[in-house]
């Protein structure tokens, strides 16, 4: 039996993960008691060092990095460096953060290397096999992230992510649009039972998004603007590789972290209304914070908001806008009217559409010039800023059905399969606390799951408990806001069969927000709500079921002969509610994206390798160029033949060749032919586009 308290301040979180919160909100401990996370004031970073970003712009710091490799004859452990991939190697490294010489182990596969140093890996640390999958799911978190945002971080080579420890836990910095991350070397071992379950940490994916930060200056905002594009990039790489995020190994799926995203991002922006201004709040990126108001959270949200309403292809196409602009500007705008007036019309051109009346809606701004050159490059009206139902809500606005008045924004949620207020939840049935909710945990007030609780503290004592219903032993996805502001408090759970005695287990005070709670054991269990801030405190607690990400599954068929593989990717076409899947891309370690081929139920596909080394293959299924899938789990292709050693210098390591894709896929009975094509790494131009 456990009781288990989470200590919140809600609507200061993305996800259920310290380093999302990290990223948007610095902590603080108040007190011994009472350890809270308040909202930004001007940084916002995963530096634990006071006063320290986590981020270093072109020109600061010390000299570039470096990583040298030792000759072998200087190392007295050069018998480990080994063949195949990753490749590893012994690297002399200097520190672009504190100017200090590390000698490391580099794992390099094809498009980051991994350095760290001797006590980080083995028995205290990381096994060899746990860093190759780690290099390998940061491959694909790379790809994925020059797929999004159109090009590759400044600086030769592979982005490195050296684990490093200067004497203190200093948290992590990386460059800003060049290539180049550090953070302290535990955290390879800290975050292990993430990347384990398929997520690349969160420190990992703040950084690289800075690294991939190419073109803020030219569309965010003035004053401290570097976290506005980490807030959108970071969530958005992780939806748009279907991965999601990872806490402890409980993974948040894809689309909980978008949607949450944004409504913490925008909920006191949104709440406000036209009482609050671009001019007040975002321009000069100081914010409101007397509103709980900040510039970086409200631009990043406006752009997750304009992706999730337009889809992936408009968001490349947008970003693809701003390289045609900063290729014929090399010189970045020099007042924030000016980026914003980028930012419009890289909106307008990723949507094909006049975007005015959808900013308009969401209180944006869009000068008289933005709204001109649109109405004439997009004469047509913008059907998503229209009323079809006469419920007042567009699909600009928040409704999901504009063909049904039923379906709207602040409808009456009820048990019918559909999502009537347009929350992105279904059936989570709306209780209000009208009466104070008893804190008796005898008296507990039921509530469904799926399930949506809007309460308040009728004293600055007072606290809330209800009873929810676990039919099997499953996990839930639960997460807590203010109304239109922070909300400070904790909720504990305890299983009903023995309320009185079972001991509380903490969790870190840095889980904030939504977090995927498991619930070991099938009954009744108490839920409890306290806010701090005393009376009159409203919240928002959501009850939401964990969301189920189709996987195709992977393996190899045929035994390998000489240097060809044959694999076959299978799915349950049953599982997919939405959309089918229009191709499947086979990921090769090392290698990249190395083949695609149109979908079938059963694919199968045939590669030629340049050599005989054990490699893992993973392969992602994909709507036009929108991934519908997380890159499934490696399958190795096992150890075969020989081992090839590390080519001297000069020569072109084996694992550098692109395979050869020679075969047709196999095909169930009566269905039509399909070629298979290759994808030459890391070129991803062959990837088709399409609609959303």
């Amino acid at each position: 039996m456990r009781t288990v308290i989470f200590k919140l301040i809600v609507s200061t979180c993305v996800f259920a993960i310290v380093a999302q919160a990290q990223t948007r909100f610095p902590q603080k401990d108040h007190s011994a008691s009472r350890q809270q996370v308040s909202r930004p004031t001007s940084d916002q970073n995963l530096a634990t060092k006071a006063g320290a970003n986590d981020f270093l712009l072109p020109g600061q710091g010390f000299a570039s990095r470096k990583a040298t490799t030792i000759p072998a004859q200087k190392s007295i452990t050069s018998s480990i460096v080994s063949s195949g991939t990753p490749v590893e190697s012994i690297v002399q490294y200097q520190s672009f953060s504190f100017g200090t010489t590390f000698t490391l182990h580099a794992f390099s596969g094809k498009y980051v290397s991994y350095l760290l140093p001797e006590s980080q890996i083995g028995v205290n640390g990381l096994s060899r096999d746990e860093i190759r999958e780690l290099v390998d799911l940061t491959d694909v978190m790379y790809a994925h992230m020059m797929e999004i945002v159109g090009g590759e971080p400044g600086g030769e080579g592979l982005l490195t992510i050296a684990m490093i420890n200067p004497g203190y836990d200093f948290g992590a910095k990386g460059w800003v649009g060049k290539k180049g991350v550090e953070m302290y070397e535990g955290y390879g071992v800290r975050y292990r039972s993430d990347f384990l379950e398929g997520c690349v940490p969160n420190p990992v994916v703040h950084e690289m998004s800075h690294n991939f930060d190419l073109y803020n200056a030219y569309i965010s905002h003035d004053g401290n603007n570097v976290h506005a594009w980490t807030g959108f990039l970071i969530p958005y790489a992780q939806y748009y590789s279907q991965a999601g995020a990872s806490w402890h190994g409980n993974v948040v799926s894809p689309r909980t972290l978008l949607d949450q995203a944004i409504d913490i991002d925008l909920d006191a922006w949104d709440t406000a209304g036209t009482t609050a201004s671009w001019n007040q709040c975002v321009k000069s990126g100081s914010g409101c914070a007397d509103r709980e108001i900040y510039a970086n959270e409200t631009w990043a949200g406006i752009f997750l908001r304009y992706a999730r309403l337009h889809g992936t292809s408009a968001v490349k196409r947008a970003l693809r806008y701003v390289i045609t602009y900063k290729t014929a500007h090399p010189t970045p705008p020099a007042t924030a009217e000016a980026k914003n007036e980028v930012l419009v019309s890289a909106f307008s051109a990723g949507a094909e559409a006049n975007v005015a009346c959808e900013l308009n809606s969401w209180n944006w701004p869009v000068s008289a010039e933005a709204q001109g050159q649109m109405a004439i490059s997009f004469p047509n009206q913008n059907s998503l800023c229209s009323d079809v139902d006469n419920d007042t809500y567009s699909p600009a606005s928040g409704d999901h059905n504009d063909s049904s008045s039923a379906i709207r924004p602040n409808a009456v949620e009820t048990l019918n399969g559909l999502d009537d207020d347009c929350d992105h939840s279904v059936d989570d049935v709306l209780f209000r606390e009208l009466d104070d909710v008893s804190a008796d945990v005898h008296s507990a007030q039921y509530v469904s799951v799926p399930g949506h609780i809007i309460g308040h503290t009728a004293t600055a004592d007072d606290s809330d408990s209800y009873q929810i219903q676990i039919d099997t032993p499953r996990s839930l996805n639960i997460w807590a806001k203010g109304m239109g502001k922070s909300f400070s408090g904790w909720f504990e759970l305890r299983y009903a069969g023995d309320p009185d005695t079972t001991a509380p287990v903490y969790l870190p005070y840095e889980i904030v927000g939504a977090t995927v709670i498991p619930f070991d054991r099938a009954g009744a269990w108490i839920l409890t709500v306290r806010p701090w801030a005393g009376a009159g405190e409203a919240y928002e607690l959501f009850l939401g079921k964990i969301d189920q990400v189709v996987s195709p599954q992977l393996q190899i068929i045929a035994p390998p002969k000489l240097n060809t593989i044959l694999v076959s990717v299978t799915t349950d076409q049953d599982s997919f509610k939405e959309l089918t899947p229009t191709s499947a891309r086979l990921w090769a370690e090392g290698l990249g994206f190395v083949a695609e081929q149109s979908f079938q139920p059963v694919m199968t596909f045939k590669l030629k390798l340049a050599t005989t080394y054990n490699i893992r293959l993973r392969t992602q299924l994909f709507y036009a160029d929108s991934p519908l899938s997380s890159a499934t789990k490696s399958v190795s292709t096992g150890i075969r033949y020989k081992a090839f050693p590390n080519p001297p210098a000069g020569q072109i390591s084996p694992i550098a060749v692109t395979p050869k894709v020679e075969s047709e896929p196999r095909l169930k009975t009566n269905t039509r032919s399909q070629k298979v094509r290759s994808l030459r790494a890391p070129d991803l131009g062959l990837l088709r586009s399409g609609p959303q």
